[in-house]
């Protein structure tokens, strides 16, 4: 049997375009722009200058070329209502909503583009393509309700999409990949990422990251504390997204690489499953050449907290997930519980990959860490050490199942041993194989094999 890609129900619908409502641009020379209805004929020498304009407009339809003189288009005012908002997107009905990175030669390329203010809210970006953008693109200045759907970032420098102090904002059916690795004066790598959410001193709420395509890019999706008040709430769903990085990012025949992780969490929320990270594919990664990442898929660190993690796919990779203990904070005791949850997911080829790598599926080090009903497969080790300065409690494991797995915990001889219940103690055997799953939403699809024991045939 095969898991088939599905959409996610959350999904923003975006509307038709009002042809008596919208404005037709073309990049043939931006003071030539034309207005799509019957009205003068305009030019315009800025973003700013065709949204003052035509401020009457619900769409602004770019067609396909090269906007990128412009610079960033930036976005400070009231978009139109949450059910109809205002859209800035790629127009050629030639082509219909062919994902731009399925129409390479026709693109509506724009720099970056930045909402900020409080009053912006009710706008869609939909079907652009940026790459090699001079500034990266941001949602800020507590704007709300901006939707970005089915565009295409490629090649920025460390960041591509960044949510500050917004709320109530969607990244849905993107592409984001190939971020260009850059280095400091002493030749370390700096961070990068596809996703940035978090790293102001305000709360973020009803982010959601739905059916995207991320690779080769750093962090694939990280939330950020502030620096302040790291505490402050930040909550986000992570749905239906595939996450991966491919061999072009290994560095020779290392299996180590100058990126991160899929999914990076250091902020949080006091609210249970306030974090919620569902039916994600997520593979490839590998142990970092520098100081930092060691190949975990998902890391739960800093103020990460109230994580409901389900119904994942996750394999290649030297671990599955690890955390770390508490920052010191008047209101976090060593031994709190983070309340994360790991359920019905599937760990596979969880193993060794490079001579740094001495990993497991899992690293729990804080308290209240279980994994419920998930799927251990083809992998080392289920646990890894237990490290010097582990504060908590240990975590549950109850109802697992673990299908040619070496063996439970990477032992050394000061490790206490990790409990597990008899279900994780009985080993399945898989003599018919695996079922498949499809990945790679936009740019493929391709079947990989998953964690679940194929059914026996008749």
């Amino acid at each position: 049997m095969s898991v088939p890609l599905t959409d996610s129900p959350r999904l923003f619908a975006v509307p038709p375009v009002d042809r008596r409502h919208a404005v037709l641009l073309t990049p043939a020379h931006y003071r030539r722009w034309k207005n799509f209805v019957l009205l003068p004929r305009r030019s315009y020498s800025t973003w700013q200058d065709m949204f003052d304009k035509n401020a009457d407009r619900l769409d602004y339809l770019l067609t396909p070329g090269d906007y990128t003189t412009l610079g960033r288009m930036e976005v400070n005012h009231p978009g139109n209502t949450a059910d109809r908002p205002k859209t800035i997107r790629y127009y050629n009905p030639s082509l219909g909503t062919v994902h731009p990175v399925q129409r390479p030669l026709s693109w509506a390329r724009v720099d970056s583009f930045q909402f900020d203010g409080q009053g912006t809210s009710n706008w869609v970006v939909q079907g652009l393509t940026v790459s090699r953008p001079e500034r990266n693109s941001v949602i800020r200045g507590r704007a709300s309700n901006i939707t970005v759907d089915a565009c295409l970032f490629e090649h920025a420098v460390q960041y591509n999409v960044r949510i500050r102090n917004a709320s109530h904002c969607t990244i849905q059916r993107c592409v984001i990949r190939d971020t260009i690795q850059m280095f400091d004066k002493n030749g370390l790598p700096r961070d990068s990422s596809g996703i940035q959410i978090g790293r102001v001193d305000e709360e973020i709420l009803g982010i959601k990251v739905l059916d995207n395509e991320i690779y080769n890019v750093g962090d694939c999706i990280q939330t950020t504390d502030g620096r302040l008040e790291p505490i402050r709430r930040v909550e986000v769903l992570i749905e239906g997204n595939d996450l991966y990085l491919d061999s072009s990012r290994y560095i020779g025949e290392t299996n180590t690489t100058w990126d991160e992780n899929a999914i990076d969490l250091k902020a949080g929320s006091d609210t249970p499953e306030s974090t919620t990270i569902r039916t994600n594919r997520m593979w490839g990664f590998r142990h970092r050449a520098a100081q930092g990442a060691l190949g975990e898929i998902i890391v739960v660190q800093r103020f990460s907290r109230n994580v409901l993690v389900e119904d994942n796919i996750m394999g290649d990779a030297p671990r599955g997930m690890k955390d770390e203990n508490w920052p010191r904070h008047p209101e976090f005791a060593v031994d709190t519980p983070r309340h994360i949850v790991f359920r019905n997911n599937q760990f596979y080829e969880i193993r060794d990959y490079s001579e740094l790598d001495k990993g497991a599926i899992t690293k729990p080090i804080t308290s209240g860490i279980k994994f419920i009903g998930n799927y251990f497969a083809r992998s080392d080790f289920i646990a890894d050490q237990t490290p010097p300065g582990y504060q908590g409690t240990l975590p549950r494991y109850t109802g697992n199942t673990r299908v040619e797995v070496g063996d439970i915990q990477r032992h050394e001889s000061k490790n206490p041993p990790v409990p597990y219940d008899e279900a994780m103690n009985a080993t399945a055997t898989a003599p018919f194989g695996y079922d498949t799953y499809e990945r790679k939403r936009w740019t493929g699809p391709e079947l990989a094999m998953g964690a679940i024991p194929a059914a026996r045939a008749p």
